[in-house]
């Protein structure tokens, strides 16, 4: 699977670079992830045994999007560095709205 998951994420982007830092990312969220919930004392359980693949699904998707939105930017001829900070505003952009709405929707 995690295989399928490198090949999928090469296909994207086109770059060993860009497959090589998504990858790192997806690692490095999964392990952190679980050494936190190791951490709070938290038990292995089946439904709990899910979530390095909810995090990895979750990693993919954001580096992709972040990866694809930067190299657009540099094909529309933006730096590098301009691109990438295009590409976070735009893609983190998505993450603020529901954050502050569920915020004031639960309180």
């Amino acid at each position: 699977m995690f295989l399928a998951i490198v090949i999928t994420i090469f296909l994207a982007p086109r770059t060993v670079s860009g497959t090589f830092s998504a990858l790192i990312i997806i690692i490095f969220s999964i392990a952190a992830g679980m050494g936190f919930a190791g951490h709070l004392g938290l038990k292995l359980t089946p439904p709990s045994g899910a979530a390095p693949i909810i995090i990895m699904t979750l990693a993919v998707a954001d580096s992709i999007h972040i990866l694809i939105t930067m190299m657009q930017g540099m094909r529309r001829g933006l730096a590098k560095r301009e691109a990438i900070a295009e590409s976070l505003r735009v893609n983190l952009q998505g993450y603020r709205v529901p954050g502050f709405s569920g915020h004031c929707g639960g309180h």
